[in-house]
Parts: C-alpha cells; structure tokens; sequence
C-alpha cells in the first residue's frame, strides 16, 4: 500500500514539473520504486525484528586497509535466533544503470565490516542477514553468500591495488 502511495505521488509530481530535469527526475525514482515493489523483503530479512537500532553519523566512517570508506546502511537490526539476539544490516543502493552482481559484492563487503566494527562486542552478527541490496535491479547479495568459496571477497585487495598506483 505504502508503495503505491508513493508510486501515485511519484507519477503526479512528474506530471506537474515543469523544468525537464525535475520531470526526469521524478520519472526516474517512479521506475525505481516500481521494480523494486516486486521486491520480495522478506527474503532477505528475519521474519521477526526485535530492534531497529539508531546509528550515529560520526560512524559511518570504516577503515579498510588503511584508507577511509564511507558506509551508510539504511537499516541495522537485532533479531532472536538459534536461542540468541543476532544483528543484521540492510544497505539499499541504487545507480542509473544498477550495479553489477561484483559491484553490489563490495557494498556488501564494506557493510559487514561497518556491522563488525560498531557492532561485534554487543551482538553476534549473522552473516546471511548482511545485505547489500540493488535496488534498480531488484537484487540482493548477503555476507554470507560472499564468504561462501564460490565468491571471492575483493573490496580489501582493490583497496590495495589502489595505494599501491
């Protein structure tokens, strides 16, 4: 419901724009929302959330191989299971053109290490609800599917390619 409200806003304020940028604009965010309605959430989060938890700006902030990566997730969460409370995170992200399923792997890459970071002395983090989330393309990938053997985590070593040039 919440989202067709939005999608019907979306489309009115395109109608109403009158700078060509605005009404693009607008139409852009329309498509957005539109294919991510189909989006299935609850496949990528715990069916019951005991918490949402209130970040702090100053630490959106996470160091990676020495160098400062700026992560902001829309929604970090505790949750009981396996007889404990766990913590999840939730990072939606969108580009024009959405991002690559290697692209999308970095986020979700830099994520775990914001939710290890501010996180790991007061909750056991489970590493399937870390999720970096594409939103123009409607996808998903979680920590756990990354540090699987059949993904190779590479945020740590473009990072050093990158002080090495």
């Amino acid at each position: 419901m919440l989202v067709d409200e939005k999608l019907s806003d979306l489309d009115y304020k395109a109608s109403c724009a009158t700078r060509a940028q605005s009404k693009l604009m607008y139409q852009r965010n329309y498509e957005l929302l539109e294919n991510f309605n189909e989006f299935d959430l609850s496949s990528i989060r715990p069916e019951k959330i005991s918490k949402i938890l209130k970040q702090s700006k100053q630490n959106s902030i996470v160091q990676i191989a020495s160098i400062p990566i700026y992560v902001k997730p829309c929604f970090i969460y505790t949750f009981h299971s396996n007889g404990g409370l766990q913590l999840g995170a939730m990072w939606f992200i969108a580009r024009l053109d959405g991002y690559a399923n290697n692209e999308l792997a970095l986020f979700c890459e830099a994520l775990y290490a914001y939710t290890v970071k501010h996180y790991a002395r007061n909750f056991s983090i489970d590493k399937s609800h870390v999720t970096a989330v594409d939103i123009h393309n409607a996808k998903s990938i979680s920590y756990d599917r990354l540090s699987a053997k059949t993904a190779k985590l590479k945020l740590r070593t473009i990072i050093n390619k990158l002080k090495d040039s």
